[in-house]
């Protein structure tokens, strides 16, 4: 009898400590206290936070894991779910890079065409995200190729997400410092 209730409180306190420390987890894994959030699509699959390339028109079917660009420009976007400071793309393709630019779309004019082009060096192009557009909770990148050089591949797209890190004495500081 003594060990079914025994068994019985434990099956109790799993149950009542399960969902605050579900929610704990989430909450950090939200937060992201490391400050850095690392996004990778490699066009095998569909993802949840970087978007397909589009307009579709301009690119080839997906085929053994790359999708070939047809014409400039192409775009997509990430998922931006705080505020970050820089990002860093990098672009896998058998194109070497000095021919690809990356952009990220900036704050502007409704309906207007404002990105900051960078050349990609050794596959990356990074960028300060301060003037970022953020539209629905995500940013939106531009990828442009000399049109001169077809076909192009592309493998993968990876997005790097920085901020400062979030800890204890951060918090406190920011606490100690506020308007309260």
């Amino acid at each position: 009898m003594s060990s079914k209730y025994a068994l019985l409180s434990l099956g109790r306190a799993i149950a009542y400590l399960l969902p605050p420390i579900a929610f704990l987890f989430i909450v950090v894994t939200d937060l992201n206290l490391s400050g850095r959030r690392h996004y990778f699509y490699d066009f095998h699959s569909t993802s949840p936070v970087v978007s397909e390339l589009f307009p579709s028109q301009r690119l080839k079917g997906k085929k053994d894991g790359q999708q070939e660009l047809l014409q400039s420009p192409v775009y997509f976007t990430v998922r931006y779910p705080h505020r970050y400071d820089t990002a860093t793309v990098r672009i896998a393709s058998d194109m070497p890079g000095s021919q690809i630019q990356v952009g990220l779309e900036l704050q502007g004019p409704p309906g207007s065409w404002n990105y900051e082009l960078t050349d990609v060096v050794d596959g990356l192009a990074t960028f300060d995200l301060s003037a970022a557009q953020v539209t629905s909770g995500r940013l939106r990148f531009i990828i442009t190729a000399d049109d001169a050089m077809k076909p192009v591949f592309f493998d993968s797209i990876d997005v790097v997400l920085v901020r400062q890190p979030i800890s204890l004495g951060f918090i406190a500081n920011k606490i100690m410092n506020s308007d309260l």
